[in-house]
């Protein structure tokens, strides 16, 4: 089917004709929602095993095309939506503006790299929280990318390197040694998922980036590289490139979502501004196997009448030799940090 010629996972049945979806399936690909996952996906809170939905006002949602940009081969779509608590602090009225386009490879597939392929796309993200007179919750903009289960993931450790544990385990099982930080000049976080049960983990955003002395809201670069090989023996690899803030720590709101209040154990907070989780689970009543695995990046979280905008791009590359795919897929994250730097050595000149 198309679905196996995707780079991103697709949710069987996702391509027309294949089969019918039940209700609440996870779809695949690349995903806007909403941030805290606690209070906006289970329904019978505090009973997080009867029902998981993700808000129905945006995932599906009711999307409308807005605009058509031949210049830059883009499309923006909208969506208004109410989103209710579960855990009972009110409803956020919100209006999500999506707008995807074509992107440039960044690297060079030349010499060594020359039978490797390319494909890639940009997304920016922009959230309005409408005021209103009721209660309402923070919320935060949440981009999910849902990739074949089984890769490894690598990422960039550039915050500081202080007492805070870098990383934490929000639920499942993620054995020992397929979570590990390697120490370098820069650290770098390496996480093997093809482990065959739910895992997910989340890595604290004083860690993930550097924070700016001017404004540690100020988002900065951050890249996720991950490496699979497919069924048919060709080597995968695709790059995450966004941004993220350093903090404020309690601005990044979305938490461990299977923790219960108690005295004797608290429900954890928040604080996490990357996120990764393995799934390998069967589903439903036909036991439908879902494997895939995410990469997740959170924005600051909104009160009402706030607005925030997030813009990422994903590259994706293919070949048979995993040594060709690799180099192509670091070359890729190297150019996003590095754009970036000259982007802010600009602005710099300009500014004085």
């Amino acid at each position: 089917s198309d679905a196996e010629h995707s780079f991103l996972w697709l949710q069987p049945g996702i391509i027309p004709g294949e089969k019918s979806l039940p209700p609440g399936s996870v779809l695949g690909g690349d995903r806007v929602w909403l941030a805290p996952e606690r209070d906006f996906f289970f329904p019978s809170w505090p009973d997080t095993a009867a029902e998981y939905q993700p808000p129905q006002g945006i995932d599906p949602g009711k999307w409308s095309v807005v605009d058509v940009s031949p210049t830059d081969s883009s499309v923006t779509f909208a969506t208004e939506a109410q989103v209710k608590s579960h855990t009972g602090k009110g409803t956020a009225n919100v209006k999500l503006m999506r707008r995807l386009f074509m992107v440039a490879n960044p690297v060079s597939l030349s010499g060594e790299l020359s039978g490797v392929t390319f494909a890639g796309f940009g997304v920016h993200n922009s959230l309005a929280y409408l005021a209103t007179a009721d209660e309402h919750p923070p919320v935060a903009l949440w981009s999910l990318l849902q990739l074949p289960h089984g890769g490894v993931a690598r990422m960039p450790l550039l915050g500081h390197r202080d007492t805070t544990p870098p990383t934490r385990v929000y639920f499942g099982e993620v054995p020992d040694g397929d979570l590990r930080i390697e120490e370098h000049e820069h650290r770098t976080l390496e996480y093997v998922m093809t482990h065959t049960n739910k895992g997910k983990v989340g890595v604290h955003c004083t860690c993930a980036v550097a924070a700016t002395d001017a404004d540690p809201t100020l988002p900065q670069p951050c890249a996720v590289q991950y490496v699979w090989q497919e069924d048919h023996g060709q080597w995968c690899a695709v790059v995450k490139a966004f941004f993220v803030a350093a903090g404020p720590v309690d601005r990044f709101i979305d938490a461990p979502p299977l923790d219960l209040d108690s005295t004797e154990t608290p429900a954890r907070s928040g604080g996490d501004s990357v996120q990764f989780c393995c799934f390998h689970c069967e589903i439903g009543d036909d036991k439908a196997l879902w494997r895939f695995s995410e990469v997740e990046h959170h924005a600051l979280s909104l009160t009402a009448g706030e607005h925030c905008s997030d813009s990422y791009e994903v590259y994706a590359f293919r070949g048979s030799m995993k040594s060709s795919v690799v180099a192509a897929s670091e070359a890729a994250v190297a150019a996003h940090y590095k754009q970036t730097a000259r982007d802010d050595e600009r602005r710099a000149k300009q500014a004085r």
